[in-house]
């Protein structure tokens, strides 16, 4: 009875065995791809259990495992010759599967040696007489094979997964063959009494697609295309019977379960208001105001008060006057300053013994109050107000900062082209005069923001000797500069006071908005509220980063996303907006796909590419777009807002794969915003469905706020898209635009330059026209060269239009033969050749040849110069990288060395030309590849 007893324990102990992975080194890619899903399925509540191995060409312990797999990786894998070794003994593992047991050669389309003959009790184990090559395409020979029921129903399996070379088994003798070409089969299984031995090499990780971001472009196949291998082998191992996890977890597919619906909602028309500038100018008789006289200060700068705003203001006005005039008018507080009477007519303003016979008032004077030159409204942060009348000019702002550069730009003539002393364009008048009369004016959008690409909070960098040095630098400028061997902490003084040209051209302003529905802070929050979080691929609700994804179509989260928004408006009275939009990046976690979400996105055959991170693996799916799930989401929590605080906003984010209109749903409230993520100068054809998806949301929401990406491309090349510009921020206006936050100016100031001047211009008037800007920008910079430089804006510009155009005959061929698009810096070689480049030199060349040699306008010149210097140099690279080269990239070796040196080198003497240390973070992968470091 005691025998019994235990045969029956031990017979439970054998039927509840794990699976063992014997890994290849070459395969550890592979078995991260299975353990996130044959061995954690995403379509099946079974988990078995499994044992990961070091590699062994055979076990000594067969009998301890339900099954057994041995993992071979992509192309001439070492391990095969191991397992055709005539020294390993296979006959435990023969043993092993007569009695029961199953085992797994999985490879990764892997190559075994070419003809090799089996051992002969290893080509017993197989059912076959030797390995051959493949080269073309398998085919699925028993689609009606109970085990390639899912591989056999997918029309494209071939396409992609099943195309050699490869290796496949030959001289079948006991095995039958499932996929396979002519007498070689990739998929085979043999039967050998009780147990199966299975030889399974289709490409599992074979590129069908690379997901369209410029990071992460790794080769990986589709879900679709990977999911009946990966479903095949699951059913394999549970027909095992081995032992399986007892973990909670939900069951899903990707498949949308919303309304079904062939077509977008059709966009709602919206009228276009008049583009009009609020600039206003009324001059009055009588003579100019004479501030300085042949470099003598005729004036003192007057501020109610030594508050810092105003001191700093006023110490802004007067530096900038002493660089144009060439003396400094002092600044006072105002009851420090004494007024004298001159004669019957005329005043003077004393400081100390000094006296002047003209003042300029800063804020709200009792001067200016008694002149009567004060508004007679409080002005806005976005208002301002110059003023001038006998001997007292006015100047008059919510924001003084952006009063003073208005006076410097208006009435001085003072431009800040770029950072940097060289950037600061002015007149050299000895005599500076005011004529009486009032300007006004107000910025056409309540947020004007352009960020900045240098700066993004404190990181650490890391010295050589271990230090762990504070910099206000972004990651990317900081890994730059460990790739160029360049102390970022040399940068930091030329860098200095990189952010002023944003105060100069009146960049700011904001909009009070609640960001309380970003959802970051959840994951320590609510650590016990799992059902608040997005059902991952791996059928749990873990948070695995910062960036968390929710469960939005929770009746709870919607509820607690509300309070949160309504607990942010008690302590700030002044919110009038609120945004709810899903986190920004992200790895590890994907969407909620549990059914109620699914239930949000529509069913149609209009679908994105979706990627999920499993493990060093991005495999992508297809799905459904989900602007109606986080639009309804949105709407669902301002319902709940506007309940209480009706004068609140919502600010939907268009961006991502919810960027698109929606399919069905378009209740919105009547006060709703849109921010849209779009609009990009280097594809036409992108531009345009952007510009569409534009006016879609204009169509539907009240207000808009524009925030591209758009300054993040180009890779530093010269490029000029100024009426592209034009157009769509004048356009954006027209149709409810009401602020702006692009992302993010990198600091390619000769190569770029007259694209953020433009752009920072419109911002602040988008009614002004086009051509007088960028007059006014070659004019003030380069004096008498200044046709020729416009000559040279203007090639940059065609250039640019036919790169978006995609206008060169051998890209198109190269992209039809490859059936993907070509990326910038592929691109690149074609466009900036060097005749092209030769005739934007010649354009400079002219322009230099008119200016003087040490002159301003000379030393401009030649920092455009040094941009397209760069640019030579970087297409050429490109073009040996990628085409002339491609095949024996380490003989570049020297020529990168000598090429980063030129960057580091050029860096160190033109900070604000072109920013190296992005350069050198996206392309240091390719000096990789070219050896650069050993």
């Amino acid at each position: 009875m005691h025998k019994i007893i235990y045969l029956l324990l031990l017979a439970g102990v054998l039927s509840a065995r794990p699976v063992a992975l014997v890994v290849s080194p070459s395969a550890l890619r592979l078995q991260e791809l299975l353990l996130k899903t044959v061995f954690n399925p995403q379509w099946d509540a079974r988990k078995p259990a499994v044992e990961s191995l070091p590699w062994s060409n055979t076990l000594a312990d067969y009998e301890k495992y339900s099954a057994v797999i041995y993992l071979l990786g992509r192309g001439t894998d070492p391990k095969t010759r191991h397992l055709l070794s005539p020294r390993n003994d296979w006959g435990a593992a023969l043993e092993y599967v007569r009695k029961g047991g199953c085992i797994i050669f999985l490879g990764d389309g892997c190559l075994w040696p070419a003809g090799a003959a089996m051992p002969e009790k290893f080509g017993e184990l197989l059912g076959a007489e030797k390995v051959s090559t493949i080269d073309g395409e398998a085919k699925v020979l028993l689609s009606d094979e109970p085990l390639m029921a899912g591989v056999g129903a997918h029309p494209d399996v071939g396409k992609f997964m099943l195309h050699g070379p490869f290796s496949g088994l030959t001289g079948l003798h006991g095995a039958k063959a499932c996929i396979g070409a002519e007498d070689a089969a990739v998929l085979a299984v043999n039967a050998l009494d009780q147990g199966k031995v299975y030889f399974c090499n289709a490409r599992l990780s074979a590129s069908f697609t690379t997901f369209p971001q410029p990071y992460n472009q790794t080769a990986n196949a589709s879900l679709e295309q990977y999911f009946p291998f990966a479903k095949m082998l699951h059913s394999i191992i549970l027909e095992e019977e081995p032992a399986l996890l007892d973990e909670v977890r939900a069951v899903w597919e990707p498949v949308p379960l919303g309304p079904k619906r062939a077509a977008p909602l059709p966009p709602r028309e919206r009228k276009l208001r008049p583009l009009a500038s609020n600039r206003q100018r009324q001059d009055l008789a009588g003579p100019p105001l004479v501030l300085r006289s042949e470099g003598q200060a005729r004036a003192c700068i007057v501020v109610p008060a030594a508050r810092s705003p105003l001191l700093a203001a006023a110490r802004r006005l007067a530096k900038v006057g002493a660089l144009i005039g060439g003396a400094d008018w002092p600044v006072v507080v105002e009851k420090k300053l004494q007024i004298a009477q001159d004669s019957a007519e005329t005043r003077l303003y004393k400081i100390g013994e000094q006296a002047f016979p003209a003042v300029i008032s800063l804020g709200e004077t009792q001067l200016a109050r008694e002149a009567g030159l004060l508004p007679e409204q409080s002005l806005s942060e976005d208002e301002v107000q110059i003023a001038c009348r006998g001997s007292v000019v006015s100047i008059s702002a919510g924001n003084l900062s952006l009063a003073v550069e208005t006076f410097l730009r208006e009435y001085l003539g003072y431009r800040c082209l770029w950072p940097g002393e060289s950037g600061e364009a002015y007149p050299t008048d000895t005599t500076i005069a005011i004529p009486q009369g009032t300007f006004s004016d107000r910025a056409g959008l309540r947020q004007r923001g352009i960020r900045n690409g240098l700066s993004s909070g404190v990181n650490i960098w890391k010295a050589p000797d271990g230090e762990e040095v504070k910099l206000n630098r972004t990651p990317a400028f900081l890994n730059g500069c460990n790739r160029m061997g360049l102390d970022p902490r040399e940068t930091q003084e030329p860098l200095q006071g990189n952010a002023d040209w944003w105060a100069v051209q009146r960049l700011g302003g904001r909009l009070p908005i609640a960001g309380g529905g970003n959802f970051y802070s959840w994951r320590e929050r609510f650590p016990d509220r799992p059902e608040f979080f997005a059902l991952q691929f791996d059928g749990t609700r873990t948070v695995h980063e910062a960036d968390v994804r929710i469960c939005k179509s929770n009746p709870e989260v919607i509820r607690q996303a509300a309070a949160d928004i309504l607990a942010e408006k008690q302590r700030r009275e002044d919110l009038r907006y609120f945004a709810v939009s899903p986190s920004d990046g992200g790895s590890w976690d994907i969407f909620c796909f549990c059914p109620s979400c699914r239930a949000w996105d529509p069913q149609t055959d209009q679908l994105k590419t979706w990627r999920v991170f499993l493990g060093r693996n991005r495999p992508v799916f297809q799905y459904p777009g989900i602007t109606d799930r986080v639009l309804r989401f949105t709407c669902e929590v301002a319902r709940q807002v506007q309940a209480v605080a009706p004068d609140m906003t919502p600010m939907y984010l268009a961006y991502s794969i919810y960027a698109a209109p929606p399919w069905y749903y378009q209740d919105v409230p009547e006060n709703f915003m849109v921010s849209y993520v779009g609009l990009q100068y280097f594809n036409d054809q992108a531009l345009e469905r952007d510009r569409a998806t534009w006016d879609y949301w204009a169509g539907l929401a009240k207000e808009l706020s524009l925030r591209p990406n758009l300054l993040l491309q180009g890779h530093g090349m010269p490029c000029v898209y100024v009426r592209k510009l034009d157009r769509d921020i004048k356009h954006c206006w027209q149709t409810g635009m009401i602020s702006t936050d692009f992302d993010s100016l990198i600091h390619h100031w000769a190569t770029s330059g007259l694209n953020y001047y433009v752009l920072a211009q419109l911002m602040w008037d988008p009614a002004q026209e086009l051509e007088d800007i960028v007059q006014d920008y070659c004019r003030t910079g380069f004096g008498p060269g200044a046709a020729d430089v416009r000559r040279y804006f203007a090639l940059c510009e065609e250039l640019t239009d036919r790169l978006a155009a995609n206008k060169v005959e051998e890209i198109s061929e190269q992209e039809d033969l490859s059936m993907e698009s070509l990326s910038l810096t592929e691109k690149i070689p074609y466009y900036y050749t060097p005749p092209v480049l030769q005739a934007m030199a010649q354009a400079l060349q002219d322009a230099a040849a008119k200016t003087e040699p040490e002159s301003r306008a000379r030393r401009r010149i030649d920092f455009l110069q040094t941009g397209l210097e760069f640019a030579r140099r970087e297409a050429e690279f490109l073009r040996l990288y990628y085409y002339e080269q491609a095949a024996n990239r380490k003989e570049l070796r020297e020529y990168v060395q000598a090429h980063v040196e030129f960057l580091r080198s050029t860096y160190l003497r033109e900070p604000f030309a072109v920013n190296m240390p992005a350069i050198a973070h996206h392309t240091w992968p390719m000096w990789r590849n070219c050896h650069l470091w050993k």
